[in-house]
């Protein structure tokens, strides 16, 4: 994957694991925000929820070491590739079922102010002390497609 002249298109968003060995960038925008509370993500981050952001795999490069990968069925059963640092075990990205998508982790954002939930799924499975957002759309299990559809739109980097 190739990325453009940093003069010009969308600014170029980075992010990383916590030790710094896998690192990635894109040519953004985000194109959603949100929080999973599905079991699987309350297994990956060892606690709650996982906080994800979404951008196209266009334009998306990991410039450090290649992050290792898990793949398992997600909770709508659909195959999810996990990928994760091999020294510290972070969180890094997600591979989903969409084609042309892929989430990181806001966890591991350089600039994580410019992480707003628009939502949080699978709230049916979220822990009793970890309260849901509010002023957010919650989804009791995926994504309402309709929603979706109207909510994926270019996002800023900044604040």
């Amino acid at each position: 994957m190739t990325l453009a002249n940093e003069t010009t298109g969308p600014a170029l968003l980075r992010g990383g694991c916590r030790c710094g060995a896998v690192r990635w960038q894109s040519r953004g925008p985000f194109l959603l925000h949100y929080k999973c509370h599905c079991l699987d993500c309350q297994r990956t981050s060892g606690g709650g929820a996982v906080a994800l952001s979404w951008l196209r795999t266009e334009g998306f490069a990991y410039t450090g070491i290649e992050p290792s990968a898990h793949t398992a069925a997600s909770a709508s059963g659909r195959p999810m590739t996990r990928r994760f640092c091999p020294h510290c075990g972070s969180l890094v990205a997600l591979d989903m079922a969409v084609p042309g998508l892929m989430a990181v982790s806001a966890t591991g954002l350089d600039q994580a102010d410019v992480f707003a939930p628009d939502c949080e799924i699978w709230t049916s499975r979220a822990r009793p002390w970890e309260p849901l957002l509010p002023g957010v759309t919650h989804f009791d299990e995926g994504f309402d497609n309709a929603w979706l559809r109207e909510r994926m739109r270019p996002r800023p980097p900044g604040p």
